[in-house]
């Protein structure tokens, strides 16, 4: 037999071709005597639908897209791992693309995969404007964000219980005898980093410690800035005895910094982060820290998704996710 098609599959399998088509497509009842029945044909003859056609037909592609910032953040591919494993089980492809951190990158890969058909997206977004992706629901296209929330947007998003995750850490330094705390904060322009830095402050004052404006670092994003913000600030003269880390790309920084200036956690400095420190596995002591469960989250937006694409969910939820606190022994109390 040359190549298998459709009326190949009907023929052996004695029903029609429109049949074996809604067995294929899984868009009309089908007894399950007869969807057995084809589909062993199917396996039999070795016959795979040509998906392209078939996407073209339904005006589905079956894939999910996912936008990030950073490709070899750890925290990033968690989400993916967590996602790709609830689409897998739908019949649903994850496609990746990270924007650098780049508000413009990150609109030019919206547009690239709205041409491209995809059936969702999933966005940690970088941009604090959601014009992008208010385009994309009003186009009809899902639209998950995780790990960081937008306003003025009608689409599900998935965060962290960050103003109370930072309050807790920043909360345990203090009891630990520390007054003089820095923080080490990410970009402001998303609610991770606003919420974050609120948490510390409301921590300090409501323990009566003044802030010093010194140890409030700018924004970062990367790693290289998180170290240029922790050299400055231990080079003060009365230089911090404890930082927060607000996530985990700003304790490797940190602890670059610190291993440039010869200075030890717990012993010259003590630390707490946001985040899953994957360092922790080859430092001692690790670094007391709020976990976050990025695969959970990526199981969750899937969750969701799973509960769009089959017309479940008529409306817009935000889901704020809990850390677990988890203490190491980089705190010295003093």
């Amino acid at each position: 037999m040359g190549e298998v098609n459709i009326k190949d599959i009907a023929n052996i399998a004695g029903v029609s071709v429109s049949t074996v088509s809604r067995v294929i497509n899984d868009n009309y009842p089908v007894s399950a005597e007869v969807k057995k029945r084809v589909q062993e044909v199917m396996k039999k003859l070795d016959y795979h639908p040509n998906a392209v056609a078939r996407s073209l037909r339904m005006n589905r592609t079956n894939t999910v897209a996912l936008i990030i910032a950073d490709l070899t953040n750890n925290f990033f591919m968690g989400i993916a791992k967590g996602l790709e494993y609830q689409l897998s089980e739908m019949g649903y492809s994850l496609v990746i693309a990270s924007s650098g951190g780049d508000v413009e990158r990150e609109q030019k890969l919206i547009d690239m995969l709205v041409a491209k058909k995809v059936d969702a997206l999933v966005a940690a977004s970088v941009d604090s404007e959601p014009d992008k992706l208010k385009g994309c629901i009003t186009q009809g296209i899902p639209v998950v964000l995780v790990d960081r929330l937008l306003k003025g947007i009608s689409a599900n998003q998935i965060s962290w219980n960050n103003f109370e995750s930072a309050y807790k850490l920043t909360e345990l330094l203090i009891k630990n005898g520390h007054n003089r705390i820095g923080i080490i904060n990410v970009h402001l322009s998303n609610s991770n980093g606003v919420e974050r830095l609120d948490g510390f402050r409301q921590a300090m004052e409501d323990y009566h410690i003044p802030i010093r404006k010194e140890f409030v670092s700018q924004a970062n994003f990367s790693e290289i800035q998180a170290y240029d913000s922790v050299l400055k600030m231990m080079r003060i003269p009365e230089r911090p005895t404890a930082l927060f880390c607000a996530n985990n790309v700003m304790v490797e920084g940190a602890l670059s910094a610190l291993q440039d200036l010869q200075l030890k956690v717990y012993e010259d400095i003590s630390m707490v982060a946001m985040g899953n420190l994957s360092c922790n596995k080859y430092i001692h002591p690790k670094i007391t820290c709020a976990v976050q469960d990025s695969f959970k989250m990526g199981v969750k937006a899937g969750d969701i998704l799973k509960e769009v694409l089959t017309g479940k969910q008529s409306y817009t939820a935000q889901i704020r996710m809990d850390t677990e606190l988890k203490e190491y022994g980089s705190i010295k109390k003093i």
